[in-house]
């Protein structure tokens, strides 16, 4: 808005919300109505918010070049004034007028329409480790490009549509029997919490539901007093359960251990630590970054990475050299189950280094 004759200042005592302290000059009486009508209706002031030199500040220029002031002012909702990066005086447009080009810069953030797209869908792929599962669904694979092929020879080929139509087929067939077979991960609760906890915790949330929406002073001190309980017993229920828990993971790695299944044990030390997250289901392919599919050339890939570490050429270094380290197998498992025995975190971590 322009040529209002309304001079702000950099004074925003009172009008923090309506403008800031980067304005030029000093405040008039139009300056003061027009920050009563900004903070009557949530406007801001642009020109007041960024730091610049004052001649890209000041917007008018008397005819006789003597008097300088900031009397144009941007305005925006309050609502958007996150989305204003700048305001400045263009001084090199000319049209005219004795008054300079404002010109302020945003960024608009809009909301999107329609339903919001679905997320990427994890198959439990866990599943075709067991045999039964497996063979079902290698059957389903197998039978559905069986009908794609009689499909195909039913059609003549035409170019990148013809590619373009057997990827469909492809990813159609994987994806229905996956969904038929495998179904989708389910997102679980802490697997150490046991069932009766759960419910008091729910007991927990409804007493808190009601510290909130009860008027009553009185009623709202007896529900903040049962609430206080019922968060007392969440916690000692939580601890009991979380050193069940711990016990469990102990006494696994302990047999884990006395099979020989030493990448059990690693995991489960892992999970007590808290640094384990899971396998990556990242696809193996060899320096030249061709993917490797049969299984012959991933565990050749693999040996050929670990001999390339560091770490294991300096171990090999020692066993070529007929001094083999002494194994610490058994002293290692009895340092591991005691610190998880004890919770110590520390004590599990000096005895993975």
């Amino acid at each position: 808005m322009g040529d209002l004759n309304a001079k702000v200042g950099s004074n925003n005592t009172n009008y923090e919300r309506a403008m800031g302290r980067e304005g030029c000059g000093s405040i008039n009486d139009n300056g003061e109505r027009l920050l009563e009508t900004c903070t009557t209706y949530n406007y801001v002031i642009g020109g007041t918010l960024f730091q610049h030199q004052d001649i890209h500040k000041l917007t008018w220029c008397s005819p006789n070049g003597r008097d300088i002031n900031q009397i144009d002012h941007l305005m925006i909702n309050g609502t958007w004034r996150r989305s204003l990066l700048d305001v400045r005086v263009m001084r090199g447009a000319d049209v005219g007028s004795d008054h300079h080009l404002v010109m302020a810069t945003l960024r608009l953030k809009l909301r999107r329409c329609g339903p919001r797209p679905s997320g990427q869908r994890r198959f439990d792929v866990d599943k075709l480790k067991d045999n039964k599962t497996r063979s079902s669904f290698v059957l389903q694979v197998k039978n559905r490009f069986l009908t794609l092929s009689n499909l195909e020879q039913q059609q003549e080929p035409q170019g990148m549509e013809e590619v373009n139509r057997k990827w469909d087929h492809v990813h159609s067939a994987y994806l229905l029997a996956s969904e038929s077979c495998l179904g989708t991960k389910q997102r679980k609760r802490k697997e150490w919490i046991s069932a009766e906890t759960w419910e008091t915790i729910e007991d927990r949330k409804d007493l808190k539901r009601k510290v909130m929406e009860t008027k009553s002073e009185r009623l709202k001190e007896q529900y903040r007093e049962k609430y206080r309980e019922a968060d007392k017993t969440v916690k000692r229920k939580t601890r009991a359960d979380k050193r069940a828990f711990i016990d469990d993971l102990a006494s696994q790695a302990e047999e884990a251990a006395g099979r020989g299944e030493q990448g059990k044990v690693y995991k489960i030390t892992k999970i007590v630590a808290g640094k384990y997250r899971g396998t990556s289901n990242a696809p193996i392919t060899d320096k030249q970054g061709r993917l490797l599919t049969t299984e012959s050339e991933q565990e050749a890939r693999w040996t050929e990475h670990f001999r390339e570490s560091p770490a294991v050429r300096s171990r090999l270094a020692i066993w070529s050299s007929g001094r083999p380290p002494k194994r610490r197998m058994a002293f290692d498992v009895c340092c591991m189950y005691h610190a998880l025995k004890t919770h110590s975190i520390v004590n599990i971590i000096n005895v993975m280094s």
